[in-house]
């Protein structure tokens, strides 16, 4: 009785906390929104952070910042208060500049999709235009000598701004290019670069905010939605979605994982936040359910999107199509014939060898290859030809032990586990066959390990072989 098996690649989390991981800030704050009235100001008033060749703007007094509630006629854009900064250019030789501190000792994480935005009056004098808000990052980088341009394609640098006069004007920049990056300090500041430059500076700050552009938002990080699935079968699935919304996720809310058009195919269309937790923007959370196959072949699509019941459907979405079909069952005359797309024979599996056939561009026969190697595209040179990837799986150059290929596994997220598997293989009973396999392991926690699975002349698994456990890092 011929019998087969398939090989396995996976990797299993050795430990998976399902309820929703918190970003990378340390502290409470998320994000800030602050108009300058009494009940909302935060910020800092003549805290300085380095200045030089500025004086006050009238001479009996430094140079000003602090939160006033209206001057010179000037209306704040909101409510009755706005911050005021006010000075003297005074060298026509050097470098003048003067930066305060708004905030300090943040810890705020940028995630994808945050934005800096400020409305900004600049009062009467060329001067007044040098001056802008300005971020100090973990890293020492600031946001000024990043490059970065704001809507309106202006440098965010306070010498490079040109903004009117005597006008509220709204600047926003998206802060996604620095993504990753945790903000330390928010400054405000006049910097004139060009050392010809003099002359006085007054300009009014209201409705700072460096949040989220929108009110509800999602990324979808990961999934292991299956590409295939045998009829009737069942497996257990997760998707890992990040808050990149303003708005603070739970069931109280009626903020769940939906299926696109509120059914699916595959599973029940609604998916709530596991624990009865709360999801904060910039934390993540893995909603596992099971996906149960339909008994009939075909393909079917499985689509997944957030949604507040009652409200909107809201970021990613994802989207993916799934066969189901049942697995081939062995060739007859203990033989596998494996065919390309262009339905040239590419291998001939025997139980005892493996001949493989190589083409030219032309299709032309160029050697045909007797080995003792029973896995065909071993060296995954063929790309994903004879093996199931699963979405944390794919073939890469980024590392090889031979030719210029291999089977890569990336997740930045913790999952439960994934695998990738091959084609069936022929073999014979109560016969020893070798398994070997070359195995790069970079992970961070976790295994990583290489497995059989056997299965009798109906397809039915009857053998779960023993798994090689590679757990030394970095060979």
């Amino acid at each position: 009785m011929i019998r087969s098996i398939k090989l396995l690649f996976a990797f299993l989390l050795l430990f998976i906390v399902l309820v929703p991981t918190v970003a990378a800030d340390n502290g409470s704050t998320r994000f800030i929104n602050n108009t300058f009235e009494s009940h909302d100001n935060d910020s800092l008033g003549m805290v300085t952070a380095y200045s030089a060749n500025v004086g006050g703007y009238y001479s009996a007094i430094p140079p000003e910042a602090s939160t006033v509630n209206g001057e010179l006629g000037i209306q704040p854009h909101s409510g009755v208060g706005y911050y005021r900064v006010a000075g003297q250019d005074k060298s026509n030789s050097e470098n003048s500049f003067i930066y305060f501190k708004l905030y300090t000792n943040l810890n705020l994480s940028i995630h994808e999709g945050m934005k800096l935005s400020y409305w900004v009056y600049h009062y009467q004098y060329t001067q007044s235009k040098r001056m802008a808000i300005d971020l100090v990052f973990e890293d020492g980088s600031t946001l000024r000598d990043s490059g970065i341009t704001d809507t309106r394609g202006q440098r965010m640098h306070p010498a490079f701004r040109n903004d009117p006069l005597n006008q509220w004007v709204q600047v926003e920049v998206d802060l996604s290019p620095h993504t990753g990056k945790t903000i330390k300090e928010v400054l405000v500041a006049y910097d004139d670069h060009e050392a010809s430059e003099t002359g006085y500076f007054r300009s009014y700050f209201d409705d700072l905010s460096i949040a989220p552009a929108q009110e509800l938002s999602a990324k979808i990080v990961s999934n292991t939605i299956p590409d295939t699935m045998i009829p009737g079968s069942s497996q257990e699935v997760s998707v890992t979605v990040k808050n990149t919304g303003k708005k603070e996720w739970s069931e109280a809310a009626s903020v769940r994982l939906g299926a696109v058009g509120d059914s699916d195919p595959f599973a029940i269309g609604r998916h709530v936040i596991p624990n009865g937790s709360t999801v904060k923007y910039g934390d993540t959370v893995t909603f596992t359910f099971n996906m149960v196959a339909p008994a009939y072949e075909g393909v079917l699509i499985t689509d997944w999107r957030m949604v507040q019941d009652g409200v909107a459907w809201f970021g990613d979405m994802i989207k993916k199509e799934v066969k189901v079909a049942h697995i081939p069952k062995p060739s007859i005359a203990n033989h596998n014939y494996t065919y390309n797309s262009a339905n040239q024979l590419l291998d001939l599996l025997h139980t005892d060898y493996r001949i493989e056939y190589a083409y030219d561009s032309n299709g032309n026969l160029l050697k045909k290859m007797k080995t003792n190697n029973l896995l065909p595209n071993a060296s995954f040179e063929q790309g994903t030809y004879f093996w199931n990837f699963s979405p944390t799986m794919a073939i890469s150059t980024h590392l090889s032990h031979e030719g210029s290929h291999s089977i890569r596994f990336h997740s930045d997220t913790p999952i439960l586990g994934t695998s990738s598997d091959s084609y069936f293989i022929p073999v014979k009973p109560d016969t020893e066959y070798e398994l070997r396999a070359n195995i790069y392991n970079n992970l961070k926690q976790g295994s990583f390990y290489v497995d059989t699975y056997e299965f009798d002349n109906q397809n039915i698994g009857v053998y779960d072989g023993d798994a090689e456990l590679v757990s030394q890092q970095g060979q």
